[in-house]
């Protein structure tokens, strides 16, 4: 099972092991409801931002990251057989008074590892690099504080650069 660590003003990401999403959800709490960070969720430590792996049926099993903000999904990333997209995401927004960057993607056959270097700080401040947590087999993600413009991500085979978007009101695909 996921255990959280779910750290409070802390520059880079929260650390986790990531759950096997076939071994499924834990039992509802009495009432039905199951709070953020429980079962098998992520939460990040700067956005706030519910992670979760969800089997993905349409992808010969496979699961799919899931990104909630406030319950509603604002990101779904299947996985892919074979090739996939290194970096499927990039996010920034305000959590309260407090910025934080995000970027996230799917991990190549025999990936081992992925730092992402946040760079141009709206407040004039230095890049960050920080190595990206793995979420089972097939995802990555990292996350920092500050409101940063792009991110470098770079891998055994690759080295991608995107600029990162304000939080979506409507759920995307990536």
């Amino acid at each position: 099972m996921l255990r959280n660590v779910v750290m409070a003003q802390t520059p880079t990401v929260a650390l986790a092991v990531a759950a096997d999403p076939a071994a499924g959800l834990a039992p509802l709490p009495e009432g039905g409801l199951r709070p953020p960070g429980a079962g098998g969720d992520l939460v990040l430590a700067n956005s706030g931002i519910v992670v979760r792996l969800v089997p993905n049926a349409a992808s010969e099993g496979r699961a799919a990251l899931v990104l909630l903000a406030n319950d509603e999904p604002m990101a779904l990333t299947p996985a892919r057989a074979g090739s996939g997209r290194v970096l499927a995401g990039a996010l920034h927004g305000r959590r309260g008074e407090r910025p934080w960057s995000l970027a996230w993607g799917r991990l190549s056959a025999g990936e081992l590892s992925v730092c992402a270097e946040f760079v141009g700080e709206a407040q004039g401040g230095h890049p960050r690099t920080v190595l990206a947590t793995r979420l089972g087999s097939d995802f990555w993600l990292a996350e920092t504080a500050g409101d940063y413009r792009g991110v470098t991500v770079t891998t055994a085979d690759s080295r991608l650069y995107s600029e990162l978007w304000p939080v979506p009101r409507a759920p995307r695909v990536v």
